[in-house]
């Protein structure tokens, strides 16, 4: 689904803007605030998502780049998996406010090749927003959202 991220009395709102919406059941979006865009990971608690309730919502996709073993405890780096680990507690918390939402997905479990992805350091060919490294070790992220999707089995 289309969104349009705008600021409402100085707040940061979300809205879905898709023509599709009235035809769907469900409502898929992709969401990476706190990695593409403006929003900083403690403004993501706060972003407010102006969705129709009569439908369910879910984050199809969303996940943010760490290599793994690359760590900065004040996790201000992007790229780090002190980074990829606040920014899933920070989007549990944002999901947490969203009466509607259902279900929600991490982009993808284990790192994969993506040719597309060019940076030198961090990417070098690899897409790095899994949960996993590329050789299966599990990165800090991990544990948060096994956390997560445990307690809610319960």
């Amino acid at each position: 689904m289309m969104v349009e991220r705008k600021m409402v009395g100085g707040h940061p709102v979300i809205e879905i803007a898709d023509p599709l919406m009235t035809k769907l059941e469900v409502m898929p979006v992709n969401t990476y605030a706190g990695w593409y865009g403006d929003n900083g990971l403690d403004t993501l608690p706060g972003l407010q998502w102006n969705v129709p309730v009569d439908k369910p919502l879910i984050f199809s996709e969303f996940g943010a780049d760490a290599l793994a073993g690359y760590f900065d405890p004040a996790a201000t780096h992007k790229f780090s998996e002190d980074y990829q680990t606040q920014y899933s507690r920070k989007t549990l918390e944002m999901a947490g406010q969203i009466p509607n939402l259902r279900r929600m997905s991490s982009w993808i479990l284990k790192d994969i090749r993506s040719p597309r992805r060019e940076h030198p350091v961090f990417k070098n060919g690899w897409n790095r927003k899994g949960l996993l490294s590329e050789t299966g070790e599990r990165k800090q992220a991990f544990e948060v959202l096994a956390k997560h999707y445990e307690d809610k089995s319960n």
